[in-house]
């Protein structure tokens, strides 16, 4: 902090006059402040004055803020939301803004994306994640008209076992019916 900024008319002042802050300034967080300044002149004599001053946070919101990324999951054929790359975008200033490269999302797999936030100050963060293109899974209706499903599991026992009784029944008939009629 430049000292002599705090006396307005410094160049009022006779010639060697010095100003200096004899104490610390807090310069860690922005905010108003009360500081004394000392006034010294040539001939040795001294003022002291109580100065406010303004720390202001000279860093860009780039350096101020830490974007998390986040792999994004999206359906084949979707579109990728670049948002959704952001796992603490509500922590980002309003007006912020959010870009990432092309997404080929015709086919399922993974794909190394990079991602661009511009925050309201024109500052930009770049970073890298994933996107993973899944691919579409459908499961049948079982309650839909016209199709049959296979059937498994314990019906197949009830029907299997069912089919066997009746061949070996159908056997014994036939069997019976020709003893019959051969004696």
């Amino acid at each position: 902090m430049d000292p002599e900024g705090a006396i307005e008319n410094l160049d009022e002042l006779p010639e060697g006059t010095t100003v200096t802050i004899p104490g610390e300034v807090d310069t860690s967080k922005p905010g108003t402040q009360t500081v004394e300044v000392e006034v010294v002149y040539p001939d040795g004599s001294k003022d002291t004055v109580e100065v406010e001053i303004t720390v202001t946070d000279s860093r860009t919101d780039a350096d101020k803020f830490d974007p998390k990324p986040k792999p994004v999951e999206v359906g084949v054929g979707e579109t990728v939301d670049p948002n959704e790359a952001i796992g603490n975008l509500d922590e980002l200033p309003d007006g912020t803004t959010v870009t990432i490269s092309p997404v080929d999302t015709s086919k399922p797999g993974t794909q190394d994306v990079t991602v661009t936030v511009t925050y309201p100050d024109g500052s930009t963060d770049t970073f890298t994640t994933t996107v993973t293109v899944k691919a579409a899974t459908t499961t049948p209706d079982p309650g839909e008209p016209g199709r049959e499903l296979p059937i498994t599991g314990a019906q197949a026992g009830v029907l299997g076992t069912l089919s066997l009784l009746t061949m070996l029944a159908g056997v014994a008939i036939v069997g019976y019916t020709r003893r019959r009629q051969a004696s």
